[in-house]
C-alpha cells in the first residue's frame, strides 16, 4: 500500500507523470519474476527472507532520509521499484511455501486465510494511512518489514501441533 498510495500518487505522479506508473508496474514484476527461481534456489528461505527484508528497508529509508522531490527522478524511482520487487519475492515465494508447509494437509484453507489477512490489512492500512506524512508512512512500511525475519524464526520454534 506503501507504494500504490505513496510513492504512486505522490511521487511517481507530481514529479515523473501518471502515465510512468505503468511502467514502474512492470520493473517490479519483471524484478520478481526473473529473479525469485534462481534467488530461492542460491539463498534458501532464510536467504531470501532477509534479502527481502534489507530491501523493503532500503525502500522505507529512502523516504525517510531524502525529500519526495529527491525521489521525484526516474533513476531513484526506477531503483525503489527494484527493491520493492526484490522485496516482494519474500512474500510470493517464500512466504507463501512456509504457509504451505506448515499447513500440508490444509493449504486451501492456509491460502484463503492468508489472503483474507493480507487484503483485510491492507485494508485497514489505507483508512489509517490516509493522513499520514511521507516520514510516517515509511515507518510504517518500514516496521512490519523488520518483523519478516524474527516472525519466521518464531513460527519454526512454535509448537507442530498448533
Amino acid at each position: 500500500v506503501f507504494i500504490s498510495q505513496y510513492v504512486n500518487d505522490e511521487v511517481v505522479k507530481d514529479y515523473i507523470g501518471t502515465y510512468a506508473v505503468g511502467y514502474l508496474g512492470v520493473i517490479q514484476t519483471a524484478t520478481v519474476s526473473i529473479l525469485s527461481i534462481p534467488w530461492n534456489h542460491f539463498l534458501g528461505r532464510e536467504g531470501v527472507l532477509i534479502v527481502g527484508t534489507f530491501a523493503y528497508s532500503l525502500v522505507a529509508g529512502a523516504f525517510l532520509a531524502f525529500s519526495d522531490e529527491d525521489m521525484g527522478s526516474w533513476d531513484a524511482v526506477w531503483a525503489i521499484y527494484v527493491l520493492y520487487g526484490i522485496g516482494r519475492i519474500s512474500w510470493e515465494t517464500t512466504t507463501k511455501t512456509i504457509v504451505a508447509d506448515f499447513y500440508p494437509f490444509s493449504r486451501a484453507e492456509a491460502f484463503a486465510y492468508l489472503n483474507f489477512v493480507s487484503g483485510l490489512a491492507s485494508t485497514c492500512y489505507s483508512f489509517m494511512t490516509s493522513d499520514l506524512t511521507a516520514g510516517a508512512l515509511a515507518v510504517s512500511f518500514l516496521i512490519p518489514a523488520l518483523m519478516i525475519v524474527p516472525g519466521y524464526y518464531y513460527a519454526l520454534s512454535a509448537p507442530s501441533d498448533v
